[in-house]
C-alpha cells in the first residue's frame, strides 16, 4: 500500500499475517483478561476513516485525501 502524508512524505507499507485474525486476539485478550488496548477509540476511528478511503480509492481509483 502506498500512503501519502500531508507534508508530501509517501511511504510503502506492507501488512504481514493475518491481521483480522491479531486484532480480534488482542481485542478478546483485552475483554477476557482486561489488559489495556493497545490503541484509543480515537485511533480506532480514524482506522475505519482509512479503510474507508482505501476501499473508495480501490472502487474509484481517485485518490482519496484524509
Amino acid at each position: 500500500m502506498t500512503v501519502a502524508t500531508a507534508d508530501g512524505n509517501v511511504r510503502e507499507e506492507t501488512v504481514a499475517g493475518d491481521q483480522y485474525a491479531l486484532q480480534i486476539e488482542h481485542f478478546s485478550r483485552s475483554i477476557l483478561e482486561g489488559t489495556p488496548l493497545l490503541y484509543s477509540p480515537e485511533r480506532m476511528i480514524q482506522q475505519a476513516r482509512t479503510l474507508d478511503a482505501c476501499r473508495t480509492s480501490m472502487k474509484t481509483g481517485a485518490i482519496v485525501r484524509l
